[in-house]
């Protein structure tokens, strides 16, 4: 992993305009799915966070919280509707980590289950390819690429641990 692509995620991650147009594309995608006064309402909170400066600090947590708990009051859970989206939107950023927290937290996840968790079952190397093999017979790239991904676990394992 190139250390300044690592370096421009976490820029980009802390860059609370990053959270203002995620809400606006999911607000705009919801438009006339999403009731007015609501939208309206998300609308004026963000607003005045912009007009007050809270939005452009370091502490994008405070602004989510506001929007998430006006989603709360009105009883909208974080799904697949017009509504739920922009909730959704807002929880990845509603903690003290914010995005970047939450990008880092599932890539390891998704990392960890798709190329670790096999190597930590038990198993010597062989047999975990030989099962590898087996159950991606139609997709052999795939077991280069997880065998490759092992390969560098300790490279990985120091970007992670220089991350922020």
């Amino acid at each position: 992993a190139d250390s300044n692509a690592v370096q421009s995620f976490v820029e980009l991650a802390d860059d609370p305009n990053v959270l203002k147009g995620e809400l606006q594309e999911a607000l705009s995608e919801g438009a006339g799915r999403i009731p007015t006064a609501l939208c309206s309402e998300l609308e004026a909170a963000l607003n005045s966070m912009e007009s007050n400066g809270a939005i452009g600090t370091e502490d994008v947590y405070k602004t989510t919280a506001k929007l998430v708990q006006i989603l709360e009051n009105k009883g909208i859970k974080a799904d697949e509707t017009p509504a739920g989206n922009t909730r959704m939107v807002l929880e990845r950023y509603n903690h003290p980590g914010g995005l970047k927290a939450t990008v880092i937290s599932e890539l390891l996840e998704q990392y960890v289950i798709a190329t670790e968790k096999p190597f930590s079952l038990g198993k010597r190397e062989d047999e975990v390819l030989f099962d590898l093999r087996e159950a991606y017979r139609n997709d052999l790239r795939k077991v280069v690429d997880i065998a490759i991904s092992h390969m560098y676990l300790a490279r990985k394992t120091d970007v992670t641990l220089a991350l922020p």
